[in-house]
């Protein structure tokens, strides 16, 4: 009984233990709770939690007394969207513990400077011994410190040491002062203090600074500080700056006062200020956005300010590294400690300054500025789509280069610009955008002056300056240009001057004066250039006035050659689409012998006059450029080019208003590829005309599209176009007179091949579908792609605000445009003619280490299709399919050299190629890499059993060769014939050797006669000069004229054989006008003789 009386009353005890207890005496208001407990005070809250725990406030909270948290407790304070107001000079006090702010609400205090005392709202205390966690105090992301008057977080010290501080702000601190670490903290290595600011934390000064790092820490900000005199000024410690982070100013700029105990700088977003404590200060900015917006302001700014300090600790141990960033505002480094290997910046010439070796540059924003770059340094400038205006009138250009400098924009736009603005038209007065004196390459840029000219001088020529001058009297310079536009109205886009090189791989050069003026070296191989193209060998010395076109230039304009010093200028045409509208060769050039030497190219008109011995004028069946030159003697028979044109009219019998659309839009109707559609029938086509040329004849074709609106409706949405070729045909006899035929007929039987078609859109015409009519035959397209019944497409582009259908065609009639989709059942025949459905044949726009091409581009069902793959030096083909329509492969015969051929189905088939390495060669040689010059070479004489390499999977390219070696080679490339005898005579020569027979045959066709009556030498390496030598008398070349090499005198016994080497392509010398006649000569050299020599 008593038992069970025990266990009740325990039971009754502990049910009364579990009932919530109130600290709260009677009337009192409960203000925040532990757990369940409830206070009227917020301090006696803090003073009851336990280690760990939490105190939630419950109302808002007037607090008349310093609240502590100490002895190493660690506090979570939720403001539960209630606010706390600390009255007089009460605040957290965090010493040896932890408060960790959450919930969301303010803490605001107003303390302003009394009794000399700036106290902020929440002040974490370090220690003196080395502590880790000592005092922590953090700041949820939803919280508010509020401070006016004072800062509103701050870290103190003991002995000059504040060891275990850390603060964390997630949250908001609006306050007058916002932060600071006072500048006693001196020790710099342990647990130092570490201030962080997260992405979403925010520091704002409402008057002076958001942090004022005076006393030695870490500062880590990746979120927002913003401040007026500055976002951070920081003293002692190190300063990490991250991508997310946003620190800024608006202060007006002030220059800095000496002062030991404050802040030095205002109007900088970061200043780096060594204090009088000489601690070492490490700054390093990875990223964020940096600004300062006041007069003069500066996003990042350097200085020493202690009064009368010795010299040797003017910013002792300072270094400020940014290598990312964005900053809008000047950068100084007033000691010369900022190193800046990336970022963007508006003080883009003192980001230029600062810049570290091969640094990124990149413009923040639109920029006014004269910038160098000095010598010995190497950067990347980064345009980023803004611009850097050089201004105007000044004399200096926006961007003077005497290092090493790459011009890019890595904008999506490629906006990026380089300008300047005189107005020389009025003052006379300008200036160069660019000049370089050093090495200089652009990758992407704009870059304009349309005012940089006066239009005449008193001697009645234009005045001006270039956009780009490229030069230096005292070395060569080197300027590469890759993409971009250079558009200069009317005086110089590029002149390439006094020992300046350049190189033009592409680019938009536009000029009504000179787009390009060379007086030294210029190698121009891709580009489009507009305007004059002027070679002048304007100093004295060898390769000046020295200019090469090739590979992918687009050229339309003048050809200028003029001779200003005493030296030749040359010209030299390997390649490129040159519509050239004059050749003018001044009387001074002309004197000296100066001439276009053209080997290569297409050209919009005749170039004969300046074709090179040993080359001739073709068609090339481009209808913009008819005309190509090719290494080789002319075919037989009359040459006939083939050019087109497009021209576009309105029928009268269309209503006023829809007319006016359509004539608003009518010249941007195209055709193009019917040149080449008529070229296989060019010779039918002048026959009709009633023409027999001549062999000697030249014949020129235009094949003229009138392209025709011969009915509208453009409310009901129908659009008539009707195309109509007609040729005029232009035959030039050998003694100049001509014979013109006009209006010749070109019927559709003569077209061959896949045409593109571009018809205008009248503004707000809505297409759907075209019909391709002619007679008894409809061809349609849709907008998407073909559906089951078999469909074709078109596609929409936009030019300059026109919108335009595009599609192919294979012949020519009527299309009707229609804003509504009606589907036409086909019918292919009717009246008095029919017609067979074609469909394309597409290939790659692009494939790698080769070429594809089909002939024809679209065929009718059953007709034959060739394919040609042609792999480049070095590379086989790998793949090659046909697919139809429905993904289907198609059977290809192989028929050799290079060509398949396909049976076409009903419907477009695609075809794709791939290529990969050639790695044959690795089976017969280790040493013969695909890249070597002589690697076609060899392949050619191991397929040819002119050698078998050396043994153990080698060739040797780089042993010179043998006499024995260079005999057998000729003798095995001559078919290895029986000799009639043996060596007779040459002691040397061992009997059974696998030289003996070609030895012998030598000897017998004059090809040697030994290196003395009884010797042969089989052993002795045979040079250059001989190697050539031997090679002419095996083929019984004929000699040419004389070599221009200086070791290969007149008269010797290899001067005929080099000559004859040298004009047939065998060999080139080895540079700097030398043959190498004494030098030896190479497994790898002689191969590659033969090798040219045979497959000439």
């Amino acid at each position: 009984m008593k038992r069970k009386l025990l266990s009740v009353l325990l039971t009754l005890c502990l049910a009364f233990s579990l009932l919530p207890t109130a600290a709260l005496a009677d009337g009192e208001t409960a203000v925040a709770k532990v757990g369940d407990v409830e206070y009227p005070t917020l301090a006696g809250a803090v003073a009851a939690v336990a280690d760990g725990g939490t105190v939630t406030l419950l109302g808002n909270v007037t607090e008349l007394e310093t609240i502590s948290i100490t002895g190493g407790k660690k506090v979570d304070l939720n403001l539960n969207e209630k606010n706390i107001t600390f009255k007089a000079d009460n605040y957290f006090l965090v010493d040896n513990g932890a408060l960790n702010v959450t919930g969301k609400g303010n803490i605001t205090s107003s303390h302003g400077n009394d009794n000399n005392t700036w106290l902020p709202t929440i002040y974490a205390y370090g220690t003196d011994a080395d502590t880790a966690n000592y005092s922590v105090v953090t700041i949820g992301k939803d919280v508010v410190i509020d401070n006016q008057g004072s800062y509103g977080l701050a870290i103190g010290h003991k002995n000059y040491k504040a060891y275990g501080a850390k603060v964390i702000v997630e949250g908001t601190v609006t306050s007058t002062y916002g932060f600071t670490v006072t500048g006693n903290a001196k020790a710099t290595e342990g647990n130092i203090p570490e201030i962080t600011v997260t992405e979403s934390g925010k520091i704002v000064s409402t008057d002076g600074s958001a942090i004022y790092a005076a006393g030695y820490g870490i500062y880590n900000i990746a979120g927002t500080l913003s401040g007026i005199n500055f976002g951070i000024e920081i003293r002692a410690g190190k300063l990490n700056v991250e991508d997310t982070a946003k620190i800024s100013a608006t202060g007006n700029f002030s220059d800095p006062v000496p002062n030991g105990n404050g802040s030095t700088v205002t109007g900088a977003a970061i200043a780096v200020s060594q204090h009088t404590t000489n601690l070492p200060i490490d700054v390093n900015i990875k990223g964020g956005e940096i600004s300062e917006t006041g007069t003069n302001g500066h996003a990042l700014y350097e200085i020493d300010t202690v009064e009368n300090e010795a010299a040797e600790n003017v910013a002792k141990d300072v270094s400020i590294t940014v290598s990312g960033g964005s900053f809008n505002g000047n950068v100084y480094s007033t000691n010369n400690k900022l190193s800046i290997t990336g970022g963007a910046f508006t003080d883009i010439a003192n980001a230029v300054k600062y810049a570290a070796d091969n640094a990124t540059i990149k413009l923040a924003g639109d920029v006014s500025a004269n910038v160098t770059i000095p010598e010995g340094k190497t950067i990347t400038l980064d345009l980023n789509g803004k611009t850097l205006n050089g201004g105007k009138n000044n004399g200096n250009a926006a961007l003077l280069n005497k290092g090493t400098v790459t011009i890019k924009d890595s904008s999506a736009t490629k906006t990026g610009t380089i300008k300047r603005e005189d107005d020389a038209d009025k003052t006379g007065t300008s200036y160069y955008v660019i000049k370089n004196l050093g090495t200089m390459t652009i990758e992407q840029a704009n870059v304009i002056n349309n005012s940089g000219y006066k239009k005449t001088n008193p001697s009645g020529s234009m005045v001006g300056s270039s956009l780009i001058c490229n030069g230096d009297s005292n070395k060569e310079t080197t300027l590469t240009i890759n993409d971009g536009v250079f558009e200069q109205q009317n005086f110089l886009a590029v002149k390439n001057g006094v020992m300046g090189i350049l190189n033009v791989n592409g680019g938009k050069f536009t000029s009504k004066h000179s787009a390009i003026q060379n007086w030294y070296k210029a190698n121009i191989k891709g580009g489009i250039i507009n305007g004059q193209l002027w070679t002048d060998a304007y100093i004295q010395g060898e390769s000046v006035g020295e200019t090469k076109i090739s590979g992918t230039t687009k050229f339309t304009g003048e050809i200028v050659m003029d001779i200003t010093g005493n030296t030749k200028p040359t010209l030299e045409i390997s390649g490129g689409e040159m519509s050239i509208t004059n050749w003018r060769i001044t009387s001074a050039a002309a004197k000296a012998g100066a001439k276009p030497v053209i080997t290569g190219g297409l050209f919009s008109s005749d170039p004969s006059d300046y074709v090179a011995a040993g080359h001739y004028v073709d068609a090339s069946n481009n209808g913009d450029y008819p005309y190509t030159v090719k290494e080789g003697t002319k075919p037989d028979g009359a040459l006939i080019v083939v050019k087109d044109k497009t021209d576009a009219a309105v029928s009268n019998e269309i209503n006023d208003t829809d007319k006016g659309k359509i004539q608003a839009v009518k010249d941007k109707a195209n055709v193009d590829g019917v040149a080449e559609a008529v070229s296989a029938s060019k010779a039918a086509l002048v026959s009709s005309a009633n023409i027999t040329p001549a062999a000697t004849d030249k014949v020129e074709v235009e094949v003229k599209v009138n392209v025709t609106v011969t009915a509208a409706n453009l409310s009901a949405g129908t659009l008539t176009f009707e195309a109509k070729p007609t040729a005029t045909i232009t035959v030039t006899r050998s003694d100049n007179t001509t014979e013109k035929k006009e209006n010749v007929s070109v019927p559709n039987s003569l077209l061959s091949g896949e045409i593109t078609v571009k018809l205008p859109l009248p503004a707000d015409f809505k297409l759907k579908q075209i019909i391709h009519k002619s007679a008894g035959y409809a061809d349609e397209y849709i907008l998407q792609e073909g559906n089951a019944q078999g469909l074709k497409s078109f596609k929409i582009v936009e030019e300059d605000g026109v919108k335009i259908a595009v599609f192919t065609v294979s012949h020519f009639s009527d299309f009707e445009l229609s804003g509504k989709v009606t589907y036409v059942a086909p019918s292919y025949s009717g009246g008095s003619s029919s017609y067979d459905p074609t469909y394309s044949v597409s290939t790659p726009s692009k494939t790698e280490h080769g070429t594809v091409t089909v002939s024809p581009k679209s065929a009718s069902k059953g007709d034959r299709v060739t394919v040609t793959v042609k792999p480049d030096s070095g590379y086989v083909l790998e793949t090659l399919t046909v697919t139809d329509k429905n993904g289907n492969e198609l059977t290809l015969k192989d028929k050799g050299n290079g060509k398949y051929t396909f049976t076409m189905p009903a419907g477009k088939v695609e075809v794709k190629a791939t290529f990969m390495e050639d790695n044959s060669m690795l089976n017969f040689f280790y040493d013969v890499p695909n890249n070597a010059y002589f690697y076609e070479a060899v392949k050619w004489a191991v397929k040819n059993g002119i050698t078998d390499g050396v043994g153990n999977n080698l060739f040797a390219p780089e042993q010179p060769c043998t006499r024995a070696q260079i005999v057998t080679f000729l003798w095995r490339a001559a078919g290895s014939p029986e000799p009639k005898g043996a060596a007779s005579g040459m002691t040397d020569v061992v009997s059974g050797s696998y030289y003996e027979k070609a030895v012998a045959w030598a000897i017998e066709n004059g090809i040697t006669t030994g290196t003395t009556t009884s010797t042969f030498s089989p052993d002795a390496t045979c040079t250059r000069a001989q190697a050539v030598t031997f090679l002419a008398r095996a083929l019984k070349a004929k000699a040419a004229s004389a070599a221009e090499f200086s070791d290969v005198p007149t008269g010797s016994y290899f001067a005929d054989a080099v000559a004859w080497a040298a004009a047939n392509g065998v060999t080139e010398g080895i540079g700097g006008g030398l043959f190498g006649s004494d030098n030896d000569c190479t497994r790898g050299q002689i191969v590659t003789f033969l090798y040219r020599a045979y497959n000439k």
